[in-house]
């Protein structure tokens, strides 16, 4: 039996078949739409047959409309893009293999609809989208540079995870589960730390139930912490300074705007190379801050 899903306002995805094999799906372009953004997926291929109407397709920048009838295939990191910019409704089939988790990736997108974390169309507002994007990146990555791409979601992610926002688990997102993201009622739930009232430069997350922790780092001119690393993500967000990072045996340059990821378990350090002093907001992926000095 086949199950509907919707994505978006009068977007609607019909599930025909879902094994870990091939992803079925029939879905309508409503008509009028605008070319979204190009994306791909990093090991899987997509199938599509034009069931009815017609639909503009992008891929590696050649743009060719299909008609009724027609197919397109689009294999592993081919970015992509469809739309239907005619007058009239399209529909089309669309296969996904080896499925992955992209059936979560859509229920995880479903699971916002009327909540505060989508826009009027029903589409996810930027943080919640870079929330889903980071955790889904195995099954779905926008097209662009990847260093850039992947530090700016995960730091917008972790912006959204302070407002509260908590990304459908991958092991419950699927039909036989429902994840609520229902926004928390009115906003007495926020934490809101004023500068004078913090007691140093550390705000632990456990202390206001938050599931991530912030070090707001200054440092003089040739200083920075020695190196060490922790058993989960950190991400770096540069507000003044030239900074000199380095991971493992590798060094890199920053400055104001910049945002850098460190992986669980990568040795690291930072030295700030002046000629002032330098900002950067900490951002460690747990309540607590734990690690391990290495030098």
């Amino acid at each position: 039996m086949s199950e509907t899903i919707q994505i978006g306002s009068g977007q609607f995805l019909e599930v025909i078949a879902s094994s870990e094999d091939v992803l079925v799906l029939e879905t309508t372009y409503a008509p009028g739409g605008s070319p979204p953004p190009a994306h791909f997926h990093p090991a899987q291929t997509e199938h599509f047959e034009i069931l009815a109407g017609t639909v503009q397709a992008e891929v590696d920048g050649r743009r060719r409309v299909l008609a009724t009838g027609e197919q397109l295939d689009v294999p592993p990191s081919a970015a992509h893009k469809m739309w239907n910019p005619s007058d009239e409704a399209a529909r089309a089939r669309w296969e996904t293999r080896p499925a992955g988790r992209t059936e979560q990736w859509f229920r995880g997108l479903a699971a916002l609809q009327g909540t505060n974390w989508v826009n009027r169309d029903g589409q996810p507002k930027p943080l919640a989208f870079a929330a889903l994007a980071s955790e889904y990146r195995d099954s779905f990555r926008l097209a662009g540079p990847q260093w850039l791409i992947r530090s700016a979601l995960a730091a917008a992610s972790a912006i959204a995870r302070l407002r509260g926002f908590r990304a459908p688990l991958p092991a419950l997102c699927d039909a036989r589960s429902a994840i609520d993201l229902t926004m928390p009622s009115g906003g007495n739930d926020m934490a809101l730390i004023h500068a004078q009232d913090r007691e140093g430069s550390t705000v632990r997350g456990e202390d206001y139930g938050a599931s991530i922790s912030l070090i707001l780092d200054e440092s003089e001119p040739g200083q920075g912490p020695r190196l060490h690393r922790h058993a989960y993500d950190e991400t770096w967000v540069i507000q003044e300074g030239n900074i000199t990072f380095q991971v493992g045996d590798e060094r890199f340059e920053a400055g104001p705007g910049d945002v850098a990821i460190i992986p669980p378990g990568a040795p690291h350090k930072f030295t700030n190379n002046g000629p002032g002093r330098s900002k950067i907001v900490c951002i460690h992926a747990s309540p607590t801050i734990v690690g391990e000095w290495l030098e």
